[in-house]
């Protein structure tokens, strides 16, 4: 019984694990290049090809990335130029369905409402200077069926000159 466990653990792994994102380390470092604008009422800055832009306006199934802050603030926050080192990386993945007006992510869905995955790299970041900006989330929607996380490479270019990745294997 413990060989079937045990095999039946592999398998399992083996169908969700892909060779999908290049290699963050801990300690790696994510500096940004110039000061960022966390609007009023907003906990996040949203950066696609390069430039800012609204979340509510992110072409979900293109590269994107987000900065959070533990704050909502009534002001705008500013992210000043600063280098984060990356303390921990996590690979999430969710199910996305279309509805009108928005989308909705749940693990349930049947495969008839089913219209993409959403494929999320969590890079959590600790600075001294700016202690409330916790993460950047970088990711985007793909076919259920041919989906996979960003590489280091896409985010890097997804981020554009506004943020720089330092790796240190590099």
């Amino acid at each position: 019984m413990k060989v079937f466990i045990v095999l039946a653990f592999i398998v399992l792994q083996s169908c969700s694990v892909k060779h999908y994102y290049g290699k963050f380390n801990f300690g790696d470092l994510v500096i940004v290049n110039q000061a960022l604008v966390i609007k009023e009422n907003d906990a996040r800055v949203s950066i696609q090809n390069g430039r800012t832009q609204a979340y509510s306006r992110l072409d979900h199934y293109y590269p994107h990335c987000w900065f959070i802050s533990l704050k909502r603030e009534a002001t705008p926050q500013i992210i000043q130029p600063d280098t984060f080192k990356i303390v921990k990386i996590r690979h999430v993945y969710e199910y996305v369905r279309n509805l009108k007006g928005g989308y909705m992510f749940s693990a349930f869905l049947s495969s008839a409402g089913l219209t993409a995955v959403s494929y999320t790299t969590e890079i959590n970041l600790y600075s001294e200077k700016q202690k409330n900006i916790t993460r950047l989330l970088c990711s985007h929607w793909e076919d259920p069926e041919d989906a996979e996380h960003l590489t280091v490479a896409q985010i890097k270019k997804t981020l554009g000159t506004l943020v720089s990745i330092s790796l240190k294997d590099k």
